[in-house]
């Protein structure tokens, strides 16, 4: 039966009621939250690695353009067999010479796999690969054919 509560001349009828939320509200809201978080972490994580595939291709690109440059300028392309240039400040490797001002990217590993620049027609071909080391996926360019291959790791 509902109470009579009089307030500053003002009567009104109210029924108590327990003000509050249960455990089905609160697991139902913590499950919702844990979905949109869930999707929120996918989401980024492949925002990220488009992010780092971006990056490599853009690598690749600019380091083939400073090889070429530089081929242009002493008539062979710069390192072989086993070189490679890391991103830092400065970037670190056998390739990083004051006469290759390549800088990688951030993360950023980029290695001569076979060849040498000197016979980069080869036999073997004078190739690159270009990784990131939070990505599963690297680019290998061949300077003979002039092309460039996505594999996974």
């Amino acid at each position: 039966m509902p109470q009579k509560i009089q307030k500053k001349g003002i009567v009104s009828s109210a029924v108590k009621e327990d003000v509050g939320f249960t455990i089905l509200n609160l697991m139902t809201s913590l499950a919702i939250m844990v979905i949109v978080l869930i999707i929120a972490i996918v989401g980024f994580t492949i925002f990220v690695a488009k992010a780092n595939k971006i990056i490599m291709q853009h690598d690749v690109l600019n380091f083939v353009k400073m090889q070429e440059i530089y081929f242009i300028e002493k008539n062979f392309y710069h390192g072989t067999t086993g070189d490679y240039i890391k991103y830092g400040p400065p970037p670190s490797g056998p390739l990083a010479t004051p006469d290759f001002p390549f800088v990688p990217s951030n993360g950023i590993k980029i290695e001569i796999t076979s060849g040498d620049g000197h016979q980069y027609q080869g036999p073997p071909a004078f190739k690159a690969v270009v990784s990131h080391n939070s990505s599963k996926i690297t680019y290998e360019y061949d300077f003979s054919t002039k092309q460039t291959t996505e594999r996974k790791k």
